[in-house]
C-alpha cells in the first residue's frame, strides 16, 4: 500500500513531557502525509507553540499510560484501523511507519513494534529482559547490533511490545481490555500490557524492517537521572502489583533490578 493510503487508514499518537524541541524533531521527522494524522497529548503545563490544533489534551503530567490511553480512545473514535504510539525521543525511518502499520493491515499480529535502535546502532531493548523469565525472555535483544537483523524474518516473535514505537490494531480494540493499564505512571506498562494481550490469544511480534533512533530517556532528565531511576522503581512496584507475581519472582526482580539501576545511574553520572 501506498503511504498515501495508508495514512488514511491510521492515527499517530504522541505522549509529550519535557522538552518542546523534542516533540519538535520527532514531527519533522515525518513524512507530510503522516503529519495531519499526527494527535498529541501534552503534559507540560503550557502546550507548545506548534501543532495546537493537533493538541487533544494537556495539563498536569497524568503518566504515559492514561496519555497514550487517550490517544487509543481518540483513535477509536476517529474509526481508523491502526493506532501508532510513539515517544517524543523517538525518531522513525523513512517508511517505518508504513512498514508498521502494513503488519497490522495484514492481519499477522494485534499488536507490533518497530525496532528501536541507539545512536551507536545497538538495539535498544534491555527492559525485555524483564518481560518473562529475567534474562531468559525472547526479545530481539539477543540480537545487539542492527546489522544481526538484516537476515531476520518479516515478523519475529517477542515477549514484548515496547511503548516508544508500537502499532496498535483498533477494530475490536476495546477500552479497559487493550488499554494500558491506569495504575502505571512511566515504565513497564507495556511489558504489562504484551503479557495480557498473549493471555487473550492476541498476537505480538517485532517488525525489524521498522526501524527508529530512540534517544532513550531524554524526556525524563537523560539516560538515567535520578528522576528516571525513581520511575522505574516505580514501575516495577505497580508492574508487581497489577500482575500478582509470587513471591520468589518479586524477591528475584528487585535483586536484579535495583542493583543494575544503580549502577546505570552511577555510571551516567548520577544527575
Amino acid at each position: 500500500m501506498s503511504t498515501e493510503v495508508i495514512s488514511e487508514k491510521i492515527l499517530i499518537g504522541v505522549v509529550h513531557f519535557g522538552p518542546d524541541a523534542l516533540l519538535w524533531q520527532l514531527i519533522e521527522s515525518l513524512s507530510p502525509e503522516y503529519k495531519p494524522r499526527l494527535r498529541i497529548v501534552c503534559h507540560n503545563p503550557v502546550p507548545p507553540e506548534f501543532y495546537q490544533e493537533q493538541i487533544i489534551h494537556f495539563g498536569k503530567n497524568e503518566g504515559f499510560a492514561r496519555g497514550m490511553n487517550r490517544l487509543i480512545a481518540r483513535a477509536r473514535e476517529e474509526g481508523v484501523e491502526v493506532f501508532i504510539g510513539l515517544n517524543n525521543d523517538a525518531r522513525p525511518e523513512p517508511e517505518s511507519i508504513e512498514i508498521l502499520a502494513s503488519a497490522i493491515l495484514r492481519g499477522s499480529v494485534f499488536m507490533a513494534q518497530g525496532l528501536l535502535i541507539w545512536k551507536n546502532e545497538r538495539i535498544a531493548q534491555g527492559r525485555n529482559r524483564m518481560a518473562r523469565n529475567f534474562f531468559f525472555t525472547w526479545s530481539p535483544d539477543r540480537n545487539r547490533y542492527i546489522f544481526e537483523m538484516d537476515n531476520a524474518p518479516e515478523l519475529v516473535p517477542t515477549d514484548f511490545v515496547c511503548g516508544a514505537f508500537f502499532a496498535l490494531k483498533i477494530p475490536g480494540n476495546l477500552p479497559g481490555v487493550h488499554d494500558f493499564e491506569p495504575q502505571f505512571f512511566c515504565y513497564m506498562e507495556d511489558i504489562e500490557l504484551s503479557e495480557r494481550l498473549k493471555k487473550l490469544g492476541h498476537q505480538i511480534a517485532l517488525v525489524p524492517k521498522a526501524k527508529a533512533i530512540h534517544l532513550e530517556s531524554q524526556s525524563t532528565g537523560g539516560l538515567m537521572s535520578r528522576e528516571g531511576a525513581m520511575l522505574r522503581i516505580h514501575g516495577l512496584l505497580t508492574y508487581l502489583n497489577t500482575t500478582n507475581k509470587n513471591l520468589g519472582y518479586r524477591f528475584i526482580s528487585w535483586v536484579i533490578f535495583i542493583p543494575r539501576i544503580l549502577i546505570l545511574w552511577f555510571r551516567d553520572g548520577m544527575k
